[in-house]
């Protein structure tokens, strides 16, 4: 009994290593026991020390250890000490372990760190919060320091400035910086247009690298300053480089890929605010200017011509200033006249001075509804009473031009000394949108990163079942009563199969079989299966004459279509009529350029439907993944996230277009191919069998338990090796002795294409099958195209095991002779 004990410890303690939780066991009085290896390495080896030792605060420690010594479980977001004396945010779930009479004899804690996503959220508010301060700020030194601020708080970068090219010399100047020496900042604040520094910047890239290997960094001077690692990130606007953020670490050599990311995320979102202080201070400047003469002028007044002229200057100046302006001007007089707008106004809104003579008129216009006109006027009143002669007043308001169009302003107000207002006007209406699709991108992609790692592991799964139940299969004759069972299990696993195809569809570059398909065809049979289930629907169809081809995944595109059908059924309860089309169009640079496609030519598909519509919120929301509008039960939310990430994974485009009580329109685009469309040849299951030696790669011990078995069945002496390393420690030691490779595209350590590479070099004509769950048109492409001899996508049974397997090797033995 005691060496079963002694194997059921070393069995259950083995497993825990395995679990990426960290997980920890003390005794009743204190005493730590027990850790993991995850325990390990998030606090390392506290011995016998309390664990309450790891607890920031162990007044926590010893919370947590009295509630479970009275028996209950603690769970709760707790700060720790991990190495290094790193503070981690951990979610912690503590119980208690029991005997027959209830006494406590263990105690068990198990941790989750999620430092790094509440580090990663912590970064999203900071560049939130920073687009909203700066499109507030009115001088170019806030901007700057606002800028550098939040560079310097991304993790591990401590140090940094902006650099402006000076648009007449071409050269560039540090304008600002924070956490240097002064004497390093002296040396660094000037580059001449021809030096290396201001060529990295006008290229466009951004440059991360290890300070201390650059040249620059050769100098006694910057040597001091001690840097280790240097990011310099291109400040563009409108395409063209304005200036570079430069971020420095004086604690770490090699900046993270995610640290990149959100330094090049503040750089592309801070070159129009940079542009728009500078033109407002250029603006306020002029105004100053103005007012000066003003006083002058009033000192003059006796000199009559020299006056006029003057005058006649400056108004000119003004003229061609406001009328090349990017921005809308206008000029009210004290008593609300309008007394002037420029033609970027005019263009922006539709409205002339007949339009809106006075203040009340453009408030009417502008705004139509009563509510939102009067907060709008309260604001504008109270902004004008709480400031000076020349400060300005920004605020963003949602306005209604001539045409009926929607637009979101910045508005820029400044009293002016005769008590006049001069206001701005800016367009942010595609800034705005383009923000929102950014989040909405970055929610998809995190749960796309999520769906493929399922699908992955899943595919592992279904590949042991499906291999045991093929192996089954081929022991029992057609009239054995197991045949149904064994015949039902195979179809639930093509259900589960189909269903890793739609995780991979979310995920970024999850498509599984492109393949050239008719789209009239694919509509219109999926539209005929929906169209059987749900009768009270009227179905009406007009597709392209012609035969026009897409390159897709059939199942993933049907998923697409099927979720647009299934939202369009909830949006008419009783009944409705649902319009599918299909047209031939072409986009243009401009149309597809706000959606991150390619121009060209495209199958524009449209599902339009009579139900209830939607208003703008939920339309501004429609992609995102867990938003639904359904009834608890009736929808997770991932439907339309779902079609969302499948088009755009195709190079696609999805828009949606809604009026509440007038439906709703959904445009599928997808590119249009000169490929013919493929028809799917019927599949053989003959049992072939051989008598090779074969070498079996994978990481997952149940792929090689079931893939030897089956292999083994078949008749073949097989080898297995559980990773790449003892993959090609084997083939060095005994290839010579084998006839063919099995070999798993995805493992830890050196991955399938690595192994491939090695496996080549030791014997150049080695037969190798690659093996994968993930799609042939990804990296398994790459693989093939350096002569890999076959592809089996997982999961695979024995049949399609045995064709695969006999077709290498025989082709392998009698090649095709050429024509």
């Amino acid at each position: 009994m005691e060496a079963k004990i002694e194997e059921l410890l070393e069995y259950y303690t083995g497993a825990l290593d395995l679990v990426s939780d960290a997980i920890g066991m003390s005794t009743p009085g204190g005493t730590h026991w027990y850790q993991n290896k995850a325990f390990d390495n998030l606090f390392g080896d506290i011995g016998q020390d309390p664990p309450s030792s790891v607890y920031a605060d162990e007044q926590v420690g010893r919370d947590v250890f009295q509630t479970i010594m009275s028996g209950r479980e603690w769970a709760g977001l707790v700060t720790m000490r991990g190495k290094e004396g790193r503070l981690l945010k951990i979610i912690l779930h503590a119980y208690p372990i029991k005997d027959e009479n209830e006494n406590v004899i263990s105690l068990v804690g198990i941790h989750t760190d999620i430092t790094k996503k509440q580090q990663d959220r912590e970064v999203l508010h900071l560049q939130h919060d920073l687009s909203i301060a700066l499109s507030g700020v009115t001088n170019l030194e806030e901007a700057l320091i606002l800028i550098v601020d939040a560079a310097c708080k991304i993790p591990d970068m401590d140090c940094g400035g902006v650099y402006l090219v000076n648009q007449d010399s071409k050269d560039i100047d540090l304008v600002y910086s924070k956490g240097l020496f002064s004497e390093f900042v002296k040396k660094i604040s000037h580059y001449n247009k021809n030096s290396d520094q201001a060529k990295i910047i006008a290229s466009g890239k951004a440059i991360f690298a290890d300070y201390s290997q650059l040249k620059i960094s050769k100098d006694p001077v910057k040597q001091k300053e001690k840097l280790r690692a240097i990011a310099i990130i291109p400040i563009l606007h409108q395409g063209k480089a304005i200036g570079a953020l430069n971020v420095g670490s004086h604690s770490i050599n090699s900046i993270s890929s995610h640290t990149k990311e959100h330094l090049e995320t503040i750089a592309s979102r801070v070159g129009s605010a940079i542009v728009r202080v500078i033109i407002e201070e250029k603006i306020l400047k002029q105004n100053r200017e103005l007012q000066l003469l003003s006083q002058k002028l009033r000192k003059e007044i006796n000199d009559h011509k020299r006056t006029e002229e003057t005058l006649k200057f400056e108004k000119d100046r003004f003229r061609v200033f406001s009328e090349e302006s990017p921005f809308g001007i206008s000029m009210i007089a004290k008593d609300g006249r309008w007394l002037y707008i420029n033609p970027k106004f005019l263009e922006m809104f539709g409205y002339d001075l007949e339009d809106i003579p006075t203040g009340k008129e453009w408030f009417q216009k502008a705004f139509p509804d009563r509510d939102y006109r009067e907060n709008a006027i309260s604001i504008w009143i109270k902004d004008q009473k709480d400031s000076g002669t020349g400060e300005v007043r920004p605020r963003t308001f949602t306005t209604i031009c001539k045409n009926k169009v929607e637009k979101m302003i910045h508005f820029r107000p400044v009293t002016l000394e005769s008590r006049h207002q001069l206001v701005f006007f800016e367009d942010v209406t595609e800034r705005n949108r383009l923000e929102r699709r950014l989040q909405q991108t970055q929610k998809i992609e995190a749960i796309g990163s999520l769906a493929g790692g399922v699908a992955h592991d899943f595919n592992n799964l279904l590949m042991g079942i499906q291999g045991r139940v093929s192996l089954m299969s081929t022991e029992l004759n057609f009239s054995h009563p197991h045949i149904e069972h064994l015949n039902a299990i195979g179809e639930y696993i093509q259900s589960a199969t189909d269903l890793t195809q739609q995780l991979l569809g979310i995920a970024r570059g999850g498509k599984y079989e492109l393949k050239p398909i008719n789209i009239n065809e694919l509509v219109t049979n999926s539209a005929s299966m929906f169209g059987r289930t749900k009768k009270e629907i009227r179905i009406h169809t007009r597709m392209l004459k012609s035969s026009p081809t897409v390159v897709v995944d059939r199942r993933q595109i049907e998923q697409v279509l099927l979720n647009l059908f299934i939202n369009a059924w909830h949006a008419m309860p009783d009944t409705g009529d649902l319009y599918l089309e299909i047209k031939a169009v072409d986009l243009d640079e401009e149309y597809c350029k706000s959606h991150q496609a390619k121009p060209g030519r495209y199958a524009k598909v449209s599902v339009t439907d009579t139900g209830i519509g939607m208003h703008g919120d939920v339309l501004q929301q429609i992609f995102d993944p867990f938003f639904t509008t359904k009834g608890k039960g009736r929808g997770t939310g991932l439907g339309l996230a779902s079609a969302y990430g499948i088009v755009k994974n195709h190079n696609g485009i999805i828009t949606v277009y809604s009026e509440l009580g007038q439906g709703t329109t959904f445009n599928i685009y997808l590119p249009l191919s000169e490929q013919d469309a493929y028809r799917e040849a019927p599949s053989e299951g003959d049992l072939v069998q051989g008598s090779e030696t074969i070498l079996l790669v994978d990481d997952e011990e149940m792929i090689i338990d079931v893939g030897k078995a089956m292999l083994e069945r078949l008749g073949y002496r097989v080898y297995v090796a559980v990773g790449g390393v003892q993959a090609v420690e084997t083939i060095s030691n005994m290839g010579d002795k084998i006839d063919l490779v099995v070999l798993d595209m995805i493992m830890p350590g050196i991955d399938g294409s690595e192994t491939f590479n090695r496996i080549r070099e030791i014997y150049p004509n080695l037969l190798v099958i690659l093996s994968s769950g993930y799609s042939i048109n990804g990296r398994a492409t790459e693989i093939l195209s350096r002569g890999c001899n076959g592809f089996i996508q997982k999961p695979f049974n024995i049949f399609e095991l045995s064709q695969k397997v006999r077709n290498v090797l025989d082709e392998a033995a009698f090649p095709p002779k050429k024509t």
